[in-house]
């Protein structure tokens, strides 16, 4: 065992290995129009909290005043 390990021999192997990965996305957001996977009357709670937290000033909006 080597007590340096050389960095080249480890991106060289990297270079030549194959690479298979591909992007993968876990499904589409849910939108207004397509709430997957919520239930319509499920969705729109959702989006009315969302709105309440997004209209509240953050806590360096506070500080500013």
């Amino acid at each position: 065992m080597q007590a340096i390990d050389d960095p080249s021999s480890r991106t060289h192997a990297f270079a030549t290995a194959p690479s298979y990965d591909e992007p993968f996305r876990f499904g589409r957001q849910p939108t207004v129009r397509v709430p997957f996977p919520f239930s319509e009357r499920q969705f729109a709670p959702l989006l009315i909290a969302r709105s309440r937290i997004q209209s509240e000033d953050s806590a360096e909006d506070k500080r500013a005043d």
